[in-house]
């Protein structure tokens, strides 16, 4: 049925009884649906069988061309058969399973005999007629002979009715060193449209280089499609195939047991304990520490072969050119999406903490997102962002507080946006996800380094510094020690082009209502701005929230001393990030200083 309106299709009996009854819920659909009547016994079923097929137009809501279609009508003795479909590819086609999906970028190939990576990472055979018939038997393969690294290849169902149990059962093929994952996915349909999606399947990895079984029941209360869908990690790093493939109405559990099956809705029981979560990218034979792949383009690659123009020659974890790290090249034209396990801590509202360090040297590499996946919400929370701005060439910190609701379970998805550049891309390295909240800011007493506060500058000429009294370029002693040897941040503003800035940037921070305290210096006449900035998660702008632009109202006598500042916030929607930044007004020889800076926790 097609059409707006209310169009519905019933099976009538003696034009009394009604047997059957559809309503056109998909308006934009042309896909043929299976509809059965079982009656419960010989009892029950009339002698002689009088069915009348109605047609129900309904109210057209407007121009749209309205039909009913009926095909393969028949009425026979016994059970309604379960089995609704089967693809055994022996005909040499994909039995009306579809390659045709907008988002994949590869397809699922018909093929007999040893794949082009066989014996290595692809079948000799088939299932259905093994080594019997080593050439001529079909089956489905996600070729990665000659594929690019990271693609992505959907094999859609047929459109099926709901309210109702399915069973989906076939035979899989995985084997190679880098071979990638097999997932089985639904859609339900609302108005002919694809609605909520779902992970039912879901394996990783070389299987024993044999044809395995696997199944997975499928509870629809809407119309709903099924499909696999298989990835690539590198070229002939290993395939993926399907065969025998059938399609059931009736319940059936999950094989093999260590399947992943996404949960629907948050779990009645208390979520198990995780401690901790982190990945490096250095385990071979797990290179992405279970994080699934859901839009595909980030790779995990060697410090030396990430080097392009300006990015990193180095990982973090090793510090050197053999060392690995997640990496997204600024010349994709798709953003890239990781997501962690499903990971759960214990209590009614434990927080937890997601921290990692990335590389994004120009401006145009791109940004990098995080959000968190609560299995009580239906929206991904954003909870941090970062981009390369500021052209920082080392390896930056970042962390960010993570707060499911009382369920406990989350997962944490990694969004790469690629911002264009030929020789720029996205690093990103030990991750680790932790119970409880992150640490806060303690106080910075600017010693010897700026503890998680992060320091970006367009011209290297201008920007904060560590220094001592010892070094001229700033007050003659620290606040903390009051020490010339003391550590404290200045940004010396001799010869530097007016209108540059600095900006002194804090790591991401809870929703909360506290203060930011702080000692400031100031030394030459005009010498320029200092502000503090306030930006949430997922503003596009910051907000200023202090500005000091000549010092304790223009007293002389105020010059190159130390004096307390300090600025209540209340941001209670989302993560935030405070910032120190400082501008540049005349070329002329002049500082501003900072110690001593905390952002206390909010009042329990």
């Amino acid at each position: 049925m097609s059409g707006r309106g209310g169009q519905r299709l019933q099976v009538v009996l003696d034009e009394e009884e009604l047997l059957f009854d559809r309503e056109n819920t998909n308006i934009f659909s042309d896909e043929w649906l299976q509809g059965t009547y079982q009656w419960t016994s010989v009892e029950t079923m009339p002698s002689r069988v009088n069915l009348t097929l109605r047609a129900v137009v309904g109210i057209p809501q407007d121009s749209t061309t309205t039909y009913h279609a009926v095909d393969d009508v028949a009425v026979f003795a016994g059970e309604c058969p379960t089995v609704l479909s089967t693809c055994t590819v022996e005909g040499g086609d994909t039995c009306g399973w579809s390659n045709t999906f907008a988002h994949d970028d590869m397809d699922w190939l018909v093929f007999a005999g040893p794949s082009p990576s066989s014996p290595d990472a692809g079948p000799s055979f088939d299932y259905t007629l093994g080594d019997s018939d080593p050439l001529g038997g079909h089956y489905l393969v996600l070729d990665s002979h000659e594929a690019g690294e990271h693609r992505m290849a959907a094999l859609r169902s047929h459109l099926l009715p709901g309210h109702g149990a399915y069973c989906l059962s076939f035979y899989y093929f995985m084997k190679g060193s880098h071979v990638g994952r097999l997932e089985v996915r639904t859609w339900s349909s609302v108005g002919g449209l694809s609605g909520s999606e779902k992970v039912v399947w879901v394996l990783y990895g070389a299987r024993e280089g044999t044809w395995q079984y696997g199944s997975v029941g499928i509870t629809a209360e809407e119309d709903v499609w099924i499909a696999f869908q298989g990835s690539v990690l590198s070229a002939g790093g290993g395939d993926i195939g399907l065969d025998d493939i059938t399609v059931s109405k009736e319940a059936c559990g999950v094989q093999p047991p260590e399947a992943e099956v996404s949960p629907s809705e948050p779990p009645e029981t208390e979520p198990p304990v995780i401690t901790e979560w982190s990945c490096d990218f250095e385990d071979e034979g797990d290179w992405l520490c279970g994080l699934r792949e859901v839009a595909g383009g980030w790779q995990v690659k060697a410090g030396w072969d990430a080097a392009e123009g300006t990015n990193p020659p180095l990982d973090h974890t090793t510090s050197s050119g053999d060392g690995h790290m997640l990496y997204l090249p600024g010349s994709k034209t798709e953003q890239a999406k990781l997501e962690t396990p499903s990971l759960g801590f214990s209590g009614d509202s434990e927080a937890s903490c997601l921290s990692l360090w990335y590389r994004i040297p120009t401006s145009d590499a791109g940004t990098l997102k995080a959000f968190m996946k609560d299995f009580n919400k239906e929206d991904n929370v954003p909870v941090l962002q970062v981009d390369g701005s500021w052209g920082s060439k080392d390896w930056l910190y970042a962390q960010t507080w993570l707060n499911p609701t009382t369920s406990g379970q989350f997962e944490v998805r990694l969004r790469g946006e690629p911002g264009g550049a030929e020789d720029a891309g996205i690093a990103v390295d030990d991750v680790r996800i932790t119970a409880g909240s992150c640490p806060w800011l303690r106080q910075c007493e600017f010693q010897d380094s700026t503890c998680l506060w992060e320091v970006e500058a367009r011209e290297e000429s201008f920007q904060w510094t560590v220094t001592t009294g010892q070094d001229s370029h700033g007050p003659e002693k620290d606040h903390t020690f009051n020490e010339n040897s003391g550590g404290y941040l200045t940004a010396y503003t001799n010869g530097t082009t007016p209108g540059v800035s600095s900006t002194l940037k804090s790591v991401t921070l809870p929703p909360s209502a506290t203060c930011l305290n702080f000692w400031w210096a100031i030394s030459g006449p005009g010498v320029g701005t200092l502000q503090i900035l306030l930006k949430g998660v997922s503003w596009e702008s910051w907000k200023v929230v202090w500005s000091l632009d000549n010092p304790t109202d223009g007293d002389a006598g105020a010059q190159g001393e130390w004096h307390p500042g300090s600025v209540p916030y209340n941001h209670t929607d989302s993560g935030l990030v405070l910032a120190f930044h400082v501008i540049n007004h005349k070329k002329n020889s002049g500082w501003i200083a900072l110690d001593d800076v905390a952002a206390p926790p909010p009042p329990q």
